[in-house]
């Protein structure tokens, strides 16, 4: 599927609200709109936030332990915070 660019107007309150959620989480306004069409509701929970941070750090003392490529470590991380991931298989 190709992407097109296209031109539209937001509301005022619409268009704060989206360079607050910029200027909070870094996520560009072009790819909020994408999120946002696609039916996602872009949110701040700071539970997750900080459990990310402390995944993040431990995982990043792991970098280049036990011959595991950065995609690993990626994956290890997902798997940490959304156990429901997990594959079945461990050697998928």
């Amino acid at each position: 599927m190709s992407k097109r660019q296209i031109c539209f107007t937001i509301e005022e309150d619409l268009l704060k609200q989206i360079e607050e959620i910029r200027y909070n989480t870094g996520l560009p306004i072009s790819r909020q709109i994408e999120l946002q069409l696609s039916g996602y509701n872009i949110i701040k929970d700071e539970k997750t936030v900080i459990q990310l941070r402390k995944i993040t750090v431990k995982c990043l003392k792991k970098i280049g332990k036990k011959g595991e490529t950065y995609d690993d470590i990626i994956r290890r991380l997902i798997c940490e915070i959304y156990p429901e991931l997990k594959p079945k298989n461990e050697s998928d």
